[in-house]
């Protein structure tokens, strides 16, 4: 991930304040059962799918930055498909004032102007369009980045597992939990790095 220098190494962990919001949340979900289930649903379709992993050894010291976003699932009743997703938060302070949106670069805005996509779209007689599935989760973080996507969550639903602490996840893709500023950002540099290669490929 792209560190500001700063402020790198400053940021905090902040399980602590992560696990009293997973408690809150769950003895929220609990009385929702639905929306419980349909939210573990997708955390364990991310596990299967290789987007996150399970920590193993969450307790063996680390010296890279160790940081829980904080989720909750968000319903989205227009969706045609997914319903209901996670949303992760980034941008939640720790008690010494910092996110770990706070400690990453910006970065340039590389969405195309819209004028220049309209007429560009009129040149020929044939125009080509293309949509990646995913396409932030396509991005993989650095394995050394990945303790600073940490979150909590549950290996299943059944009362015993409630009852325990919970299990530590890691995010290996990018998520929609960083600022709406860095996510296109990331998303738009790769591809455009990806095109440019293609280009150089197919036209030497």
């Amino acid at each position: 991930m792209p560190w500001r220098t700063d402020k790198k190494d400053l940021l905090p962990t902040n399980y602590y304040r992560a696990n009293e919001r997973f408690r809150r949340l769950i003895n929220r979900l609990l009385k929702e059962p639905e929306l419980f289930r349909a939210n573990h649903e997708q955390i364990m379709g991310y596990l299967q799918s290789g987007f996150i992993s399970k920590v193993e050894a969450p307790d063996q010291p680390t010296t890279r930055s160790e940081f829980y976003l904080l989720h909750r699932p968000v319903i989205r009743s227009q969706a045609v498909t997914t319903k209901i997703r996670p949303v992760f938060d980034a941008s939640a302070r720790t008690d010494e004032g910092l996110s770990l949106n706070d400690c990453l670069e910006t970065g340039e805005n590389l969405n195309p102007e819209l004028l220049a996509v309209l007429l560009r779209f009129r040149w020929h007689r044939v125009a080509w369009v293309g949509n990646i599935e995913k396409a932030f989760l396509q991005i993989e973080i650095h394995a050394e980045d990945r303790d600073a996507l940490r979150f909590l969550w549950i290996d299943d639903l059944t009362s015993s597992t409630l009852e325990k602490e919970p299990s530590i996840f890691c995010w290996n893709r990018v998520t929609f939990g960083l600022s709406p500023s860095r996510v296109p950002y990331y998303c738009a540099s790769l591809y455009e790095s990806i095109l440019r290669a293609l280009k150089r490929w197919i036209l030497p």
